[in-house]
């Protein structure tokens, strides 16, 4: 049996029309993830805190949400890129 069919997916990713990639994880909407931001000291956060050294689903989740920060910056950068050829300005670097 596939993790999938025993409802094991722990992340899902869909491309959007900006062509950036949106991240559906059940770790977005834990509810012992957000108790353990709202009680940091808590049996309960050290729990999790454990927990997400091993789990597979929360570092697939890190990575993924890492690979959307790089492709936003790398969006922006050539988003700056286009603007700066539209107003006339030179590629120069600050010194």
């Amino acid at each position: 049996m596939t993790a999938a069919a025993l409802g094991l997916g722990f992340l899902t990713r869909s491309s959007t029309l900006t062509g950036m990639t949106e991240i559906n994880s059940r770790c977005e909407s834990c509810k012992i993830r957000k108790y353990t931001e709202k009680h940091p000291y808590s049996v309960v956060a050290s729990l999790w805190r454990w927990h997400t050294g091993w789990c597979p689903g929360w570092k697939s989740y890190q990575r993924a949400l890492a690979e959307q920060k790089a492709a936003q910056v790398r969006m922006q950068g050539k988003n700056s890129q286009k603007q700066n050829r539209k107003e006339g300005k030179k590629g120069k670097r600050p010194s």
